[in-house]
């Protein structure tokens, strides 16, 4: 491990010390968090950002209990995360005593594993026991990526001498070097033999979706995607979550926006290859809600069955197992005029709307959520990851960007598609990545507040870019004509008197208002210049935002059907 993620508490006092002695060895970067929940979240960033698994130590009680929520989001997602917990021994435990609580039963719903040390103290444990413990949780994170939870009890007394602790480091450098981590060579090799194949000859579509897995898989997940759609033809509607290159062939750029409109005529043979979870597009949903498809969803060796809509057969163990297992048994693909006429008409079509987009644009100056998902990729350098937070902007992001968006990496926590930890996950991520721009609703902002705790001028660069348009702005679109305006605020919107920019100073956060469109650019590049945190505030229009959907939309369908 190279990074962990420390809370505070006397429990844990030992953990505590044995990080500071890695961290002044500099095997080991420690980042400090009062509060637990945002620790995990700001662990589970770190990780997302360099694909390693990230530590998190906290104390007894319910510190225990914070951890939950991204745990939650680890485990959907697939991202590896170790939570180190201090425990109360077993005397201790169903009578009463302070902080003393089942906390062994927490995490266990959505952890990979839950391992539990010595129950009357970690002090009883054997050394060789104590690498099995060790093996455990390592390769518990990895095979598939997903939290673990450690727990550990500790007796009192709880803090050693300085003499005691160096007698403890001399016998930990010994121990080391005899020791190798077993966990790495004990990788689960998958055998498939039998795989569900669809008919290429036909018209088919290739949807990747957010990519969930390390990102050793990539690079061959890639070349056999390119060698698959060179083959079949297909068509590509990739998720900008997807880690796909934008040289990619066979890209459509404005899938999200096209889908409602594709001409029924080819849908009878349509062969559908879902690579990964679905994105989060509603247009999505509802057309491949069509039992006339024939879809195959291949995940890269998650079991977990992973189709909400049950229409797809499965296949977990990845793209180049299964390419490979194609290419063994048939030896020639032929791409027939009905797939080429399909894809063509495909690709006519995006340019259309690509076209129809940039007019839109650049002679419409109202300051909406659709126009900045559409510039904002194109002021920003490319060398800049962008988070999205879970609702509204990435959906935004989706429709609008185009192509462009695959330049960078992308990031949003869709694994469980909440709004909890969105600032906490976006300071892990800058951690690793440097700076990096978050885009997040003023409720989802407000949710972590929390998360303005983690910053670290030295450290941190995150420009947060606020869209404040009065809050849950999802709900206007899912409910409308559904349901009355005053129920609507009161009890699904919720909007909150908040002064983010007063908030944020308060934590020493530089701020800076955008009042429109013109004042975008100037502002992301004086927040690019800075080696700070800084939040840039936009003010946008709900109902702004809601026509100009529904406007391009109406254009769209006038040219593409």
């Amino acid at each position: 491990m190279t990074n962990l993620v420390l809370c505070p508490g006397s429990r844990s006092g030992p953990l505590a010390l044995a990080a500071g002695g890695l961290q002044k060895t500099k095997k080991l970067n420690i980042y400090t968090a009062i509060d637990e929940r945002s620790a995990a979240f700001m662990a589970l960033g770190i990780s997302s950002g360099n694909t390693e698994c990230t530590i998190v130590i906290t104390t007894s009680g319910t510190a225990v209990a914070n951890l939950l929520p991204a745990a939650v989001e680890a485990n959907q997602a697939n991202h590896s995360l170790i939570f180190i917990t201090a425990d109360r021994p077993f005397r201790l435990k169903n009578c009463g005593a302070n902080q003393t609580v089942n906390q062994e039963e927490f995490l266990k719903p959505v952890c990979r594993t839950f391992i539990q040390g010595p129950k009357d103290g970690i002090h009883n444990i054997l050394d060789e026991q104590l690498f099995t413990l060790i093996d455990e949780a390592w390769s518990s994170a990895h095979y598939p990526p997903g939290p673990v939870h450690l727990n550990i009890p500790f007796e009192e007394p709880l803090h050693a001498s300085l003499e005691e602790q160096q007698i403890a480091w001399n016998k930990w450098n010994r121990l080391k070097k005899n020791y190798i981590n077993k966990s790495f060579f004990n990788k689960p090799r998958y055998n498939y033999k039998n795989a569900p194949f669809l008919d290429f000859s036909k018209p088919g579509l290739i949807l990747v979706g957010p990519w969930r897995s390390g990102i050793t898989c990539l690079s061959k997940f890639s070349k056999a995607l390119d060698v698959f759609q060179l083959r079949t033809g297909w068509k590509i509607f990739a998720d900008p979550l997807s880690r796909i290159s934008s040289l990619q062939s066979g890209l459509i750029s404005h899938w999200d926006l096209l889908l409602p409109f594709i001409q029924h005529n080819y849908f009878n043979n349509l062969q559908i290859l879902r690579l990964g979870p679905i994105s989060c597009s509603r247009n999505l949903y509802k057309f491949l809600n069509n039992t006339n498809f024939n879809q195959l969803l291949i995940t890269e060796g998650d079991n977990r069955f992973q189709d909400p809509l049950r229409l797809a057969k499965q296949f977990s163990g990845g793209l180049l197992c299964w390419t490979d297992l194609i290419y063994q048994t048939q030896q020639s693909f032929s791409i027939s005029n009905e797939s080429k006429q399909f894809s063509e008409y495909l690709y006519n079509a995006d340019q259309t709307i690509i076209s129809l987009l940039e007019e839109n644009f650049t002679t419409n100056k109202t300051f909406t959520e659709p126009g900045l998902a559409y510039w904002i990729n194109r002021y920003l350098p490319e060398e800049i990851p962008l988070m999205l937070s879970a609702s509204t902007p990435i959906r935004d992001l989706i429709s609008f960007s185009g192509l462009s968006i695959l330049k960078r990496r992308c990031y949003s926590f869709r694994g469980a598609s909440g709004i909890d930890g969105t600032l906490s996950l976006a300071m892990g991520l800058c951690r690793v990545l440097g700076k990096t721009l978050l885009v997040t609703g003023d409720l989802a902002l407000l949710h972590d507040s929390n998360g303005w705790s983690l910053n670290d001028n030295n450290i941190s660069q995150l420009i947060v870019l606020l869209i404040d348009n009065g809050g849950g702005a999802i709900f206007n679109e899912v409910l409308e004509n559904k349901i009355c305006d005053s129920d609507l605020q009161e009890l699904f919107v919720m909007p909150q008197k908040v002064d983010h920019l007063a908030l944020a100073s308060s934590h020493g956060i530089l701020t800076r208002d955008i009042k429109n469109l013109d004042e975008l650019k100037p502002a992301l590049s004086w927040a690019y210049s800075l080696n700070e945190t800084v939040l840039l505030r936009v003010t946008l229009s709900q109902f702004d935002s809601f026509n100009i959907r529904s406007q391009i939309n109406l254009k769209i369908e006038a040219v593409v059907i």
